[in-house]
């Protein structure tokens, strides 16, 4: 689970993974009995320390050909979402939270491509969805 947080500006909400320097959108595993908004809402309280309203879906990505070395198939559910306010502190895996003109990414995180965050961003820019 994934989410697309804008703010007022049209900048989105990344987070600077520890684990290896690069950013991602705040996200993660959906937990044992987690609906999807629930896990993508919990994620990004987590990793951001962000409160977001879930405003659509941007992608059902089938992730299983982007990953090296492959491992387990893997689908990731993207979701928009409207930036409330920070409540809290980011989690301990994350370095800093920051906003980013979606045009002009930072260092992307080994969590995600290029190629994802290019498909991601132009959906929502474009008001589509992606199926895979």
């Amino acid at each position: 689970m994934r989410a697309v947080i804008f703010n007022d500006n049209g900048q989105i909400l990344m987070v600077q993974e520890k684990k290896d320097g690069g950013f991602s959108l705040p996200g993660g595993w959906a937990d044992l009995y987690d609906s999807p908004t629930e896990a993508t809402i919990r994620e990004a309280e987590e990793e951001a320390g962000a409160k977001i309203k879930i405003t659509g879906i941007v992608a059902l990505l089938h992730r299983t050909p982007y990953k090296t070395p492959l491992s387990v198939p893997e689908y990731a559910l993207v979701f928009k979402a409207d930036f409330l306010g920070f409540v809290k502190a980011h989690d301990h895996e994350i370095i800093q939270v920051r906003w980013v003109d979606p045009l002009r990414l930072p260092k992307l995180s080994d969590k995600v491509t290029k190629v994802e965050m290019d498909r991601i961003i132009d959906a929502v820019l474009n008001n589509r969805t992606i199926f895979d």
